[in-house]
This record gives structure tokens, C-alpha cells and sequence, in this order.
């Protein structure tokens, strides 16, 4: 009997222990409770090392009973050796850096992110995961969405996650709202499988993706329009050039000097070629001393409503 009552004991305390460690079911709870109730030792490796848990489940909410049984009996083994964090770990295929993820950053959705972390260098990996909860969530969260873009898209590239490492070396950086935008640069990545360069920084990489996207909506309004990059749009009776307060505005007559104006001031301002071509938009460069500082859009009722013509 006092067995009995010392296994019951170690199991509350587990359980407790499990639930200020674990306090929210992101689908792997059922899981937690499992591995904490298989030996009076088994907490202590869950609380130094959560990610076990989420291995264990591979990503799965519920497991059958027979799956179950042999998770739990194969940790109660671990936990009567009382084998080093270190080689529990290596038995689920994981690296020691990855102790670091905090309980609550993991859910069963990530599993597939925590699959490929798991391959990565150690010592990269070490370097790289982020020191905090909340960057941590973040940065989970964008390599989330860089693994589901690309599985989107898996009769393309055979469900290869293209470039992973580079989204997981370059994004811990990256806030939760940001994350959501990995879908953008995924995208980019298998447009230019072949041409993008693992080397880049995450500004450089950010830099390049804009660019293409911005070509692709202008080349979508120039089909739009049928009208050449180079067609000269006349804005009579406006100024071609008008100088104020030490400031230039300068026409943009062209759909290639709108371009060069989005790509220099990081903005849309290309997209609205169409609008410039039928009239309602009338687009100037400010500048001084030589130097851009800002777009001006005049839109039609300034123009006392006229539609320009070409």
C-alpha cells in the first residue's frame, strides 16, 4: 500500500509541475500527461527539454493505444537508466540546442518545422534560436509558414522545402506580424530556385523579392493597358518641371521613369501606370539638392477633372 501511495503521490506532482510547464493543449497535451505519468523521473526531462514531447507525437494530436503504450514503456526506459538528456534526445532525432524551445512555443503543427530544424548543424542552431518566448513564437511561426507555402505547392517541387536553413539562419530576427509576410519570399524562392543565392542576407533576399514583385504587378497593369513602357504621357497644361522652396518636381512621363521611381523610394508607385495613362493620375518626383525625398500623386479632380490626353 504505500507503494501504491508513493506512485500516486509522484504522479499529482508531475501532473502539477506539468501544468505550469505546459500550461495551454496546443494539440500535444494528451501527450505531456502520457510521457510525465511514465516514471517519477520523467518530468525532469520534459521540463529541461519540452521538444521531446512534440517529437514523440510527430506532430499527431492522438495517438492509438498500442502507439501509446510502446511511447510511454520506451521512455520509462530511458528514465530507469537515468540516460543524460543528451541521449534521450539523440534517441527522438534531436540535437541538444533544440532543449531551448520553450514549452509553449510548440504545437503539433510544427512539427514538420521541428523535423527539419533537427537536421541542421548544432552549433548553427545554437546560435540561431532565439532567446525569448515571444521571438521564439515568431520565428516558429515564419518557418510554419515557409513549410505550408511550399507544401502548397508540392506537385512543383516534389514537397522539397526549398532553402529552409536560409529561412531559419535569417528570421529570428523576424516579429510575429512579419511572419505572416514568409509567404512573399516563398514565392520569390521558387520562382528563382535556381538563381537564388543562399548567401544573401534576409535584406538583400527582402530587397530582390520586392523588386520581382513589383515588376509583376507592373508588368500585369502594363498588359492592362497596352501601352509601352516608354509611351510619353502629355500633362499639359501641368508643368513638366516646377521648382519651390528649394524642392524640384519633376514629371514622370514614362512607365520606365515611374519604375525607376518605385524602385529608388521603395514603393508602389509603379502600379499606377494605368492611372496616368487614362488621366487620372499625374506623378511627380520631388527632389532636393539633386536627391529624391517623395512621390507626388495629383489625381484628376486637382486637374479640374480633365482627361488628358496622350
Amino acid at each position: 500500500m504505500p507503494d501504491l501511495i508513493d506512485d500516486r503521490t509522484w504522479r499529482e506532482e508531475a501532473l502539477a509541475r506539468m501544468s505550469e510547464v505546459f500550461p495551454t493543449n496546443r494539440g500535444l497535451r494528451p501527450m505531456y500527461s502520457l510521457m510525465a505519468r511514465a516514471h517519477r523521473y520523467a518530468i525532469d526531462y520534459t521540463e529541461q527539454a519540452p521538444v521531446i514531447v512534440l517529437a514523440a507525437a510527430r506532430g499527431n494530436s492522438h495517438v492509438s493505444w498500442t502507439e501509446s503504450a510502446f511511447i510511454q514503456e520506451q521512455f520509462r526506459k530511458m528514465c530507469e537508466s537515468k540516460a543524460q538528456l543528451r541521449d534521450v534526445m539523440h534517441s527522438y532525432g534531436l540535437p541538444l540546442p533544440l532543449r531551448l524551445l520553450d514549452a509553449r512555443v510548440l504545437t503539433a503543427r510544427r512539427a514538420t518545422v521541428i523535423r527539419r530544424l533537427a537536421l541542421m548543424n548544432p552549433s548553427t542552431l545554437a546560435q540561431i534560436i532565439p532567446a525569448t518566448r515571444q521571438k521564439q513564437n515568431a520565428w516558429l511561426q515564419a518557418l510554419q509558414n515557409w513549410c505550408e507555402r511550399m507544401a502548397s505547392r508540392s506537385e512543383v517541387n516534389n514537397y522539397r522545402c526549398l532553402f529552409f536553413e536560409w529561412a531559419a539562419t535569417n528570421y529570428p530576427g523576424i516579429t510575429y506580424r512579419e511572419a505572416d509576410g514568409a509567404h512573399h519570399m516563398v514565392d520569390f524562392v521558387r520562382a528563382h530556385s535556381d538563381t537564388f543565392n543562399p548567401r544573401w542576407t534576409h535584406e538583400r533576399a527582402r530587397a530582390e523579392e520586392q523588386k520581382w514583385h513589383q515588376d509583376l504587378a507592373f508588368t500585369n497593369v502594363v498588359e492592362r493597358t497596352g501601352v509601352p513602357l516608354d509611351t510619353v504621357i502629355d500633362y499639359t497644361p501641368l508643368p513638366l518641371l516646377w521648382e519651390y522652396g528649394g524642392l524640384s518636381f519633376v514629371a514622370l512621363e514614362t512607365g520606365k521613369a515611374l519604375r525607376a521611381e518605385g524602385a529608388a523610394m521603395h514603393h508602389c508607385g509603379a502600379s499606377y501606370w494605368q492611372n496616368v495613362v487614362k488621366g487620372g493620375s499625374r506623378i511627380y518626383s520631388i527632389l532636393e539638392n539633386g536627391r529624391r525625398v517623395a512621390t507626388l500623386n495629383l489625381q484628376c479632380p486637382f486637374c479640374g477633372g480633365r482627361d488628358f490626353a496622350m
